[in-house]
């Protein structure tokens, strides 16, 4: 069996890793204008969405540009394990916990997110994405 069909890891080239960082940095960009716009009671949750899959896609970039794989599986949360072992610290494993916890509800659930899950979604995504972009300039 493949070592992407035992542990979830798949190979992911730097190239790909700048890809998944361009793609984050459009879905953070969208969120922030949407953001911008009058409020209504979906407006956050759409945001918090997007913010999401920014952060997801950010953790590709680095443990792409780091270390040539990407997490590849049915749960998002073993990323948060790999982003710990390929930077050495849990900052971005704990930035990516943050925004998976706030996935099911901004993408599933019927119920909104506050003004104040928005503003963390959009911290702990753009430090996913300021990690990645520094990883893809080493």
């Amino acid at each position: 069996m493949s070592r992407a069909g035992k542990s979830g890891l798949q190979p992911f080239t730097r190239t790909q890793a700048r890809q998944r960082l361009d793609y984050g940095q459009k879905c953070f960009e969208v969120a922030d204008v949407i953001s911008g716009e009058p409020a209504d009671d979906w407006t956050p949750k759409v945001a918090v969405s997007l913010h999401v899959l920014a952060g997801i896609a950010a953790a590709d970039a680095i443990t792409g540009a780091r270390q040539g794989e990407r997490w590849r599986g049915s749960d998002h949360r073993g990323a948060i394990a790999l982003l710990d072992a390929v930077t050495g610290a849990k900052e971005a494993g704990r930035a990516l916990s943050d925004l998976l916890d706030l996935k099911d509800k901004a993408q599933y659930s019927p119920h909104l997110v506050s003004a104040s899950e928005e503003k963390q979604a959009t911290r702990r995504a753009q430090q996913l994405l300021d990690k990645a972009a520094e990883a893809l300039r080493r």
